[in-house]
């Protein structure tokens, strides 16, 4: 119904359970809270970051506050890429989600592509 134009964590959760890989899944509130720290306090939330070190990517570390997960940024980019595509894949495919889609882009608030001109004035 609302899957891509609400503005909750569910449907938020429900992207993140559709299209991003398996090994992903499991921390859909966790990218939800991820999502909300990076934009609010520009911090990675409940994650430790790290980069080129894929062999850390989504285990666990144990902190003062608790055990967190570590996210390695390049991997966490490629199931970005993987939710991506499967996301497109399905658009191209799905009428609903084809609607739902054109619902929000439609909408004044709905992000769809826009351009502006813009001039420099030198003196």
């Amino acid at each position: 119904s609302c899957l891509f134009w609400c503005s909750s964590f569910d449907p938020f959760r429900l992207f993140v359970l559709k299209y991003f890989p398996d090994d992903h899944k499991v921390y859909s509130q966790q990218f939800w809270d991820f999502r909300n720290a990076m934009i609010h306090s520009f911090n990675s939330g409940p994650f430790a970051l790290t980069c080129q070190t894929s062999r850390n990517h989504l285990k666990t570390i144990s902190t003062a506050s608790g055990d967190m997960p570590i996210l390695n940024i390049e991997d966490f980019f490629s199931a970005l890429l993987v939710a991506y595509r499967n996301y497109f894949d399905s658009l191209f495919l799905e009428n609903d989600l084809q609607s739902n889609f054109q619902k929000r882009i439609s909408q004044d608030d709905g992000g769809a592509p826009q351009t502006w001109s813009m001039t420099e004035h030198r003196h």
